[in-house]
């Protein structure tokens, strides 16, 4: 749990460093601290994430017998890479831990980092120790946003096809991008979280999951997990963390109430559709164990949402804001505790070992 607790503690303080210093020389070595804290514990991680296992069999089954593994085509130079200069084969997860934290830190604005991080953490940060490859794309997808930010439509699509060559899931991602340039929601706050609600008890309550997987899993990349364990039902638990995580989608729907600031108020109409597509995946991923990898398609995009809720003049932003800091540090360490490496079940990073241990 120590390197866990050293992680986060360690990138909130040191963003606090690179945030308000004024010192030049302070700055960049606390922006090293800062990306030391995020990259070295993911990088260097041994045996643990539930994927480490299967990722590191393919490749060295595809380098015995000389042949590419069969992922999506983003992760053949890599592959090649590794390949060629003979590296070890933790450099399959490095290199995308080492943009990954980079993008990061590219996007997210310094004075809005410490805000940022708790989500981070939650979402991206500890998934990427397990879904390698669709959390490094929902990453790359964090520059189409930025790119979208600042009003550049065509880079956004560049980048969310790039994000699409490192995992095919990514293409709901830019359908979505897309939908929300040409779409115009309604702007009544109070209207939209009514109806986001409604969806959710709908979702939850019906038990629609089981009734849309049954009906259409057979025509998409889900189609392999059909009648298998994964299709079968989730185990919730408490069902706290799936509660909070929808309160969290919540406030960030409260906050898209338009303001003077023309590109703000663009930029809600994206918020709005993907707070209800990220609402209706973590239903979905509370009735069926698979459709979890569908929540987690959109683990990045928090980041890009707590920017734009520190950019809205509303009166109880800050508020809204400590309860994400709060409520993401909380889910953060319950996830590392709840997923211990022994178990089958969860993420499976506790407790943590590097590759210096081996």
């Amino acid at each position: 749990m120590i390197p866990y607790v050293c992680a986060f503690t360690g990138s909130c303080l040191s963003s606090l460093s690179y945030s308000f210093a004024k010192d030049i020389s302070l700055r960049f070595i606390s922006w090293v601290c800062l990306f030391s804290f995020l990259f070295f514990p993911l990088a260097f991680r041994y045996k643990i994430g539930t994927d480490y296992a299967n990722y590191t069999q393919i490749l060295e089954t595809a380098f015995m017998f000389g042949y590419i593994p069969s992922f999506e085509i983003g992760w053949y130079p890599i592959i090649v890479f590794i390949k060629f200069f003979h590296l070890d084969l933790q450099f399959f997860f490095i290199i995308p831990a080492f943009f990954s934290v980079l993008i990061f830190l590219y996007v997210v604005p310094p004075k809005k980092i410490l805000f940022c991080l708790p989500v981070f953490f939650c979402f991206s940060w500890i998934n990427s120790f397990n879904i390698v490859r669709q959390a490094f794309a929902s990453m790359i997808f964090l520059l189409s946003l930025n790119c979208y930010q600042k009003n550049h439509f065509i880079r956004a699509l560049f980048w969310g096809i790039i994000a699409f060559c490192f995992h095919k899931s990514a293409f709901l991602l830019c359908f979505l991008l897309i939908a929300a340039h040409f779409i115009r929601t309604v702007k009544n706050t109070y209207f939209n979280v009514s109806v986001f609600i409604i969806i959710i008890l709908v979702f939850v309550v019906g038990k629609i999951g089981f009734r849309l997987f049954n009906a259409f899993a057979g025509y998409t990349p889900y189609a392999v997990y059909l009648n298998s364990e994964f299709s079968k039902q989730a185990n919730l638990g408490s069902g706290l963390g799936v509660l909070l995580k929808e309160f969290i989608l919540l406030l960030f729907l409260l906050s898209t109430q338009d303001g003077n600031d023309e590109n703000f108020n663009k930029e809600n109409n994206i918020v709005r559709i993907f707070v209800f597509m990220m609402g209706m995946a973590i239903a979905l991923s509370a009735q069926i164990r698979i459709l979890g990898r569908m929540a987690n398609l959109f683990d990045a995009i928090y980041v890009y949402l707590i920017v734009h809720m520190t950019f809205a003049s509303l009166r109880l932003r800050k508020i809204y804001l400590i309860f994400i800091f709060l409520i993401a540090s909380l889910l953060f360490f319950k996830t590392v505790v709840g997923s211990p490496s022994s178990a089958r079940s969860g993420l499976g990073v506790f407790p943590y070992q590097s590759i210096f241990s081996r």
